[in-house]
């Protein structure tokens, strides 16, 4: 379950710049936006998780522990 306060958080950080169309917004762990569209697009956003640093050392670590 997300944490309310974050939620309250991201709306109020991102919710003017997307009054007027919906949005999908990847957020980092650095707080950066790394990727805007208006549609959701689930091979692209994991396509591009799986380039973030964060994403390759959990990866790495995977295969090693094979």
């Amino acid at each position: 379950m997300i944490n309310h306060d974050f939620i309250k958080s991201i709306r109020s950080t991102y919710a003017k710049e997307t009054q007027q169309t919906i949005q999908v917004i990847l957020i980092g762990k650095d707080g950066e936006v790394k990727k805007r569209n208006n549609k959701l697009e689930l091979d692209a956003l994991y396509s591009l998780i799986d380039t973030m640093p964060m994403r390759k050392q959990e990866m790495h670590e995977k295969s090693n522990n094979k």
